[in-house]
């Protein structure tokens, strides 16, 4: 239960959860550190659910949507999950790279020093998990997540004292704001914390996709709930799950002591010498790299360490679990697309009878060595595919995703398959391929649309940015987003409520064509 537990924990400590703990808690307080812990509720809803999937006689996901809704639901749902995966990739090793190197305006790249601590972080959970497996990964998670507790608990004693020790701090912050304490620092004094504006309306959209549908697009949690009993399953989730929210809650004070900080010194109450060298806008913003520079070169490796731990731990997380769905998972369906590509089969043929057994997913107990090296190309595949992103378009990567609004489509299909009784729904063995495919199609289309409206407001805004005053600029978008994997937690200000004057277009297109 420990091991099990302990990789549960881990594999939902990100590494850009870290960061996006800390830049919510920079904005919004401890109600953003809260807010962004609601998402780990996903522990509860999938342990509940999971359990009673399994006492139904479930070995999967992908088994049950197989069973319930057939073979087309399963491949919408296995390609949402390889999405979901390939997303965790980019995400997890940018974040660590941003301790080492920098970005290169010049020409809109990085320094070698962050491709290659990029490139890093990639291979060491790629090489390890190549040969061990899903137990590799286990079992590494629970050594991982011990250092991770120690090392952060130390940069928390340290930090603690840190702002006890400044007068000017606790000055600034017992003339400026409600008190110098961690839970009442509000950074918007004239903004009620316990408000939509002040954060709760993350706490509630978190806790209600972290319960109803999230944790049910992460493989690297679901594939762990169906490797022990249920009664043990149900018990590592909820003390990982624990342990996983309070470490992400932890990271949360590391983002409000920079908000306190930063602003500080922006109000030259403290000296800048305070920031040790860090830039204040980071500082400000929460960013972990940032505020942990302030404190030292001691706690600036220790947080980079738990960085690191915490993105290698994700990553073998992800390549298990990449493995297993293009493995067993998904046999069925390449026995399938084979017949049909071959004529041996037609596309509309049933489901029924022998052809059951012939494209069902295996169970990882039936993996055989062609699986095996099938997950292992898959691993190398989405090492490959994931870093894509950064190479072609860095400069894109903050965008939203469409995750999060698919998500929304995937949870009722499977949790009242796992909470009714069988009695209340159609026959074992019958397809209802519109239950699942209906809904999770049309908030698939709602998230791409969603995407292309967010793509070219951004488009307009970097086309007009040279024109627009500093107060236009305050009001374009700004995005929280956790990857694609945690999925993001978005907010969005005012979109565009001021646009360029005519005259000011017609000035930006001629400097244009005479430069």
């Amino acid at each position: 239960m420990f091991v099990l537990g302990s990789s549960a924990m881990m594999s939902w400590v990100f590494a850009k959860s870290i960061n996006n703990a800390s830049v919510l808690s920079a904005k919004y307080g401890i109600v953003g550190g809260f807010g962004y812990c609601a998402w780990y509720l996903s522990f509860v809803g999938s342990s509940v659910v999971i359990y009673r999937l399994r006492l139904k006689g479930y070995f999967s996901l992908p088994h049950m949507i197989f069973d319930r809704y057939g073979r087309w639901a399963q491949l919408l749902y296995c390609m949402a999950n390889f999405y979901r995966l390939y997303t965790e990739v980019w995400s997890n090793t940018m974040t660590v790279s941003d301790f080492y190197g920098s970005r290169v305006e010049s020409d809109k790249d990085y320094d070698r020093d962050w491709w290659t601590s990029n490139l890093l972080g990639l291979s060491i959970p790629l090489a390890y998990v190549f040969m061990g497996g899903m137990k590799s990964s286990i079992v590494s998670d629970a050594v991982q997540g011990t250092f991770t507790i120690a090392f952060l608990f130390i940069v928390l004693i340290y930090m603690t004292a840190m702002k006890d020790d400044n007068k000017y701090l606790n000055k600034h912050l017992e003339d400026n704001y409600v008190g110098s304490s961690w839970e009442v620092y509000n950074p918007v004094p004239s903004r009620a914390m316990l408000s939509l504006d002040g954060g709760m309306d993350l706490l509630a959209g978190g806790a209600v996709q972290g319960l109803l549908s999230y944790p049910f697009f992460d493989p690297v949690l679901t594939d762990r709930a169906f490797l022990t009993d249920p009664r043990t399953m149900a018990r590592s989730f909820m003390i990982g799950g624990t342990f996983a929210g309070f470490i992400i809650l932890c990271f949360g004070f590391l983002g409000i002591y920079g908000s306190m900080l930063g602003n500080c010194v922006n109000d030259g109450v403290c000296p800048e010498s305070d920031l040790n060298g860090a830039i204040l806008a980071d500082v400000k913003a929460g960013k972990p790299f940032a505020v942990a520079k302030t404190m030292g070169e001691t706690v600036l490796f220790l947080t980079a360490f738990i960085m690191i731990l915490s993105s290698i731990s994700t990553l073998d997380s992800t390549f298990t679990s990449t493995a297993k769905l293009l493995g067993p998972d998904m046999s069925g369906l390449w026995s399938w697309l084979n017949d049909i590509v071959t004529g041996k089969v037609s596309i509309r043929a049933s489901t029924r009878g022998e052809s059951i057994q012939k494209y069902m997913p295996l169970a990882m107990s039936e993996a055989t060595d062609r699986h095996v090296w099938v997950g292992r190309l898959g691993m190398i595949l989405m090492a490959l595919i994931g870093t894509l992103p950064i190479m072609e378009c860095p400069t894109q990567l903050s965008a939203t995703t469409i995750s999060g609004t698919v998500v929304m489509g995937l949870g009722a299909p499977i949790y009242m398959i796992g909470l009714l009784p069988d009695s209340w729904l159609w026959t074992r063995g019958t397809k209802r391929p519109l239950a699942f495919c209906t809904s999770f199609i049309f908030c698939a289309m709602m998230g791409i649309c969603y995407q292309v409206r967010y793509s070219t407001k951004v488009s307009y805004y970097a086309k007009f940015s040279p024109v627009l005053s500093d107060t236009q600029h305050s009001n374009t978008p700004y995005v929280h987003g956790a990857t694609a994997s945690c999925e993001p937690i978005i907010s969005f200000s005012p979109p565009f409520t001021t646009h360029p004057a005519i005259s000011q277009i017609h000035l930006s297109k001629g400097l244009r064509r005479k430069s």
